[in-house]
């Protein structure tokens, strides 16, 4: 709502738009390395489908901006999970 309000077009297209159902698909997929690309395709797609509204130019930035968003809020979420799975694969190595 900050980056609408000041003034990110991206960020006015999508306000009030993003559910769980628009970016679930990604979140869930990024245990399997979701790439930046596939995260904008698959929440496109989940914009089309739910604000048929939307233009194609629309859904693209929209998609953009929400993808780079999730992405960047995964890896900061997730970041102590991966610390321990290095911590893991270095005591495994160790061990072994």
């Amino acid at each position: 709502q900050e980056e609408a309000e000041a003034g990110n077009e991206a960020a006015q297209l999508v306000l009030g738009k993003v559910t769980r159902k628009v970016v679930k698909q990604t979140v869930m997929t990024s245990v399997y390395g979701v790439t930046y690309v596939g995260a904008r395709e698959q929440i496109a797609g989940r914009l089309a489908e739910f604000y048929p509204e939307l233009t194609e130019r629309e859904v693209w930035a929209g998609s953009n901006y929400l993808a780079n968003l999730t992405m960047k809020s995964m890896l900061d979420l997730f970041q102590g999970a991966r610390d321990i799975m290095g911590w893991l694969a270095q005591s495994a190595k160790v061990v072994a």
